[in-house]
């Protein structure tokens, strides 16, 4: 009887660490805004001719802006301290979604996207000689390519 008792409550575990996993790997409607820890400044920015004034140490905070789980959504304590969560609307522009505002920022550059097709081909020229490449490719014309993309 304990046996049994014990198979079913490792079941009911394991059941609810994939329901757990499954929640936290589905994206819900809105934003997280989590920050990073304090970083000191003083190794990132010299000014010349500065004459320090004690310990006037100064630091500097990231902020990562992901997407949250429905984990997070369904259970606030899930969520990293001091974060904050905003709306989609508040950092999309009505009418567009995150592939679209990627597209409009240049992530997604069909010249890039080519470019680096280019360089797989060379890749598979100078390394994979038995494969052949759809067209010939060579440093010349990838540095031509490559100054294509410069000038967009």
């Amino acid at each position: 009887m304990t046996r049994r008792l014990s198979v079913i409550a490792a079941l009911v575990g394991a059941l609810g660490l994939v329901v757990a996993f499954v929640l936290w790997r589905v994206p819900a409607d809105e934003f997280i805004l989590a920050p990073d820890r304090a970083k000191p400044l003083a190794g990132k920015v010299e000014v010349e001719e500065a004459r320090p004034a004690g310990d006037t140490s100064v630091y500097y905070v990231d902020v990562f802006v992901r997407r949250t789980s429905l984990l997070e959504q369904l259970f606030p304590f899930t969520k990293p301290d001091g974060s904050t969560v905003l709306p989609e609307q508040a950092l999309l522009p009505p009418g567009t979604s995150e592939a679209e505002r990627d597209r409009q920022a240049g992530r997604s550059d069909p010249a890039l996207e080519e470019f680096r097709w280019l360089i797989e081909e060379l890749r598979v020229s100078l390394f994979a000689q038995e494969l052949k490449t759809p067209s010939p490719v060579s440093f010349k014309r990838l540095a031509k390519a490559w100054a294509d993309v410069q000038r967009r």
